[in-house]
Parts: C-alpha cells; sequence; structure tokens
C-alpha cells in the first residue's frame, strides 16, 4: 500500500529506531496497560503484533456482544523468564462506570500494571445513548474525573497520556502526505461528518493534554505526526462498507505508518529519548 511508504522524520531530533528488543527492555520487566476509546484499542493490537504476539486476539474479543473484552496478552516472550503482559480496557470518556461492552470500570485494574497509557478526545456521543451529544464541557468534566479516578487509587505508576488527532474527510482521495494541518473550515458540516465534529478535537485535546501535564504525567504528543498523515485509514476497508455503506477516515490499517510510528515513540520515550 502506498502510505506504508512513508514514514515520520522530525526535523530537530534523531528518534531512536523501531526495535522489539529495545521496547521490551525499555519496559524493564513491567506491564502494560491502554485505557481509553477504540483508537487505544487498535494501537494496542498493532503494538502486540510488533512485540511478538501471532494470534487473532480480535476473533473472541471487542466490543460488541458475543465477544469478551481485553483479557491481556503475552508480550516480549524473548526477552523476559515469563511473558510480560499488555493489556487494553475500553471506555470511551474514561468514565467511572461501566457499560456492557462498551465501558469498562479501568480504574480498578490500573494499580497492577506498572505502566498506563490513556486516552479519550474523539468520541462525541454519549456511550449510553448515541442520539446525545457529548459537550465540550462535559467532556471536560469527564477528564477531571478520570484524573480523581487514579489518585483514588493511589497510583505510583508511570501515567503517560497519548493526544488526540482529527480525522480527514473523504481520506480515500488522498494520495499523498498533508504539509500543513487542515484548518476549522477544511471539516464539512454535512452529514456523516456533522456527528463526528472533528473540528472540536483541538479544544479538547488542549484541555486533557494540559489537565493531565499538570499532574505530572507523560505527554505523547501524536497529533501533528498524524494529522499530517491522510493515507492509510481504513476507509472502505471498513467491516460495515459493503452492507451500510460506512466508511472509515478516523481509524488506521495496521500495519502502517502511524500506530508504527506511535510505538516507536512510546519506545523513545521509555528509553529517555523524548521529554
Amino acid at each position: 500500500r502506498p502510505e506504508t511508504q512513508y514514514f515520520w522524520e522530525p526535523e530537530e531530533c534523531d528518534l531512536i529506531g523501531w526495535s522489539e528488543e529495545k521496547f521490551c527492555k525499555a519496559l524493564r520487566g513491567r506491564d502494560l496497560m491502554l485505557a481509553g476509546d477504540s483508537l487505544n484499542d487498535h494501537w494496542h493490537a498493532s503494538l502486540y503484533y510488533l512485540l511478538g504476539g501471532n494470534k487473532d486476539i480480535y476473533k473472541r474479543e471487542g466490543t460488541i456482544a458475543g465477544k469478551h473484552g481485553c483479557r491481556g496478552h503475552p508480550i516480549c516472550h524473548k526477552y523476559y523468564p515469563r511473558p510480560l503482559r499488555l493489556l487494553f480496557f475500553t471506555n470511551q470518556l474514561l468514565e467511572e462506570k461501566s457499560m456492557r461492552n462498551r465501558n469498562h470500570k479501568w480504574w480498578k485494574y490500573i494499580r497492577p500494571n506498572p505502566i498506563l497509557i490513556l486516552n479519550a478526545g474523539s468520541w462525541m456521543r454519549d456511550p449510553k445513548n448515541e442520539v446525545r451529544e457529548v459537550s465540550e464541557e462535559e467532556y471536560f468534566g469527564h477528564m477531571r474525573h478520570a484524573v480523581e479516578l487514579v489518585k483514588s487509587q493511589k497510583y505510583n505508576g508511570t501515567i503517560i497520556w497519548r493526544t488526540t488527532y482529527q480525522g480527514h474527510p473523504y481520506c480515500w482521495n488522498y494520495k499523498e502526505p498533508l504539509t500543513e494541518e487542515l484548518r476549522d473550515e477544511d471539516f464539512p458540516r454535512v452529514v456523516p461528518y456533522l456527528r463526528y465534529r472533528w473540528w472540536m478535537i483541538p479544544k479538547r485535546n488542549k484541555y486533557a493534554t494540559d489537565l493531565w501535564n499538570r499532574t505530572g504525567t507523560h505527554i505523547l504528543d501524536v497529533t501533528r505526526i498524524t494529522n499530517l498523515m491522510p493515507m492509510g485509514h481504513l476507509g472502505t476497508n471498513h467491516p460495515k462498507n459493503k452492507v451500510r455503506n460506512v466508511t472509515d477516515c478516523l481509524h488506521y490499517c495496521s500495519p502502517g505508518p502511524i500506530y508504527d510510528t506511535w510505538s516507536k515513540l512510546l519506545m523513545n520515550l521509555l528509553l529517555g529519548n523524548l521529554d
């Protein structure tokens, strides 16, 4: 695929190249847990395969009826006496309460996992009633409460907040990466993009990033990197494309230049090569 021929090269620093061994050793024997919406879900699957996984983890897992949530995956088999564990809990807005197949009580499981990666910001609807929009003020309240949930568990591990990016309307039309990020007026106020409200993501992203940064959380900034890559989305490869004409210009195919780059950045952060 054309998008796999591109990779991110920073202008003002050097990144250590991806290495399964370096990543695993940078974990220093620590298990890794992700929580948040489906973007963190897709990333955790990509990371599982980069770290030696070979099972189809979505055969039994998912966020729909009939499939259980993530029960944890063994990773880094070659470098430790026992495999480390990669775990993901879906919760669209990092809420406290649970809802079958959509929201798990992520905060209850953080203490045994020394590295915690969180994100929320792209989900715009109430998980219990998707007709209702979640306003920005309501989203800010969820983020403040998520911070308090982590504090309530007396969590003393490493917390990483992954920043949020915007989707790319009509992504199947792009033939090369962007040189500038899309502006507010570039996001059409028509169906289905009216429902996604991607033009509001920068406001959410700034608030959440500032909030978590004030708590001493590490920030994994993937926003500009991802905003500049409109190629490689699921697009018409969405599973529901043939039956409901669904296209997906937010999630990415894997392998590809986005989730792989996030994993590379995470490795550099764990190695101390990224502020």
